[in-house]
């Protein structure tokens, strides 16, 4: 195989017909070294990369795959120096369209991708084993998605600039749920806690604390729940009788 020393400023082989493909090893003016399919066309001078090729970039990373114009465009795979790998679509030297990427560390994203960045629906596992299946907005969770904790809670709702924003359920691992209202990731507005143990709260929470409700308990007892800073019960009023219970 001839090696070129090539300059995309520089006119080379221009006696080559426009639409015939040569397969070359060029050595780019950055030092990377392209292997593939080269093109002259009008109005561009050089040879041009065009077809299927494979780059090696002095920073150690590979790209295998189709070619535009000198830009990785269509399928192809980027192999990172640091062991990760990106396989899908590219437009215009960008990850565009759908692909998957994967860390040596566990971490992985396969979904929609829009000039580099995550946008659109996809799903994303983290090394410490969350998972997260929805909607992205440049990179961010953004829209509607489910979230399985590494704790082994599952979060389904609307998450805005990463995390539960808006209405959404949330399961706990022993048993819990709430539904309702959430702010910047925590329980914020009105919402209904079911408790293992049937123990049901309606009523407002504010920073992930409850504020004051109405709490029914297994037995059919219907209290006014009153709440201090911490959440914790500190009286509660039957709702027929009116009897209170202090703690």
């Amino acid at each position: 195989v001839s090696v070129l020393y090539w300059s995309r400023t520089t006119t080379v082989l221009k006696e080559r017909a426009m639409d015939e493909a040569i397969q070359e090893t060029v050595l780019t003016a950055e030092g990377h070294k392209y292997t593939g399919d080269l093109r002259t066309f009008d109005g561009i001078a050089g040879m041009v990369q065009h077809g299927r090729g494979t780059m090696d970039y002095t920073t150690g990373d590979r790209y295998v795959g189709d070619w535009r114009l000198n830009k990785r465009d269509g399928n192809g795979t980027l192999y990172y120096a640091d062991g990760a790998v990106y396989e899908g679509e590219w437009c215009e030297d960008r990850r565009h369209g759908c692909g998957q990427y994967t860390q040596p560390d566990g971490y992985s994203f396969e979904g929609v991708y829009r000039k580099d960045e995550k946008h659109g629906m996809g799903v994303e596992q983290l090394p410490s084993g969350e998972r997260y299946t929805g909607a992205f907005n440049r990179n961010v969770r953004c829209g509607r998605g489910v979230r399985d904790g590494a704790d082994g809670s599952v979060y389904e709702g609307v998450f805005d600039a990463g995390e539960p924003h808006g209405q959404g359920t949330l399961r706990f691992s022993n048993g819990d749920k709430y539904e309702g209202n959430f702010r910047r990731g925590v329980m914020h507005g009105r919402g209904t806690f079911t408790y293992a143990n049937e123990d049901v709260y309606i009523g407002e929470y504010k920073d992930g604390v409850r504020i004051g409700g109405e709490l029914t308990k297994p037995d059919g007892g219907v209290y006014q729940a009153q709440f201090d800073e911490e959440g914790a019960v500190t009286q509660l009023v039957e709702a027929t009788s009116g009897v209170t219970i202090a703690f």
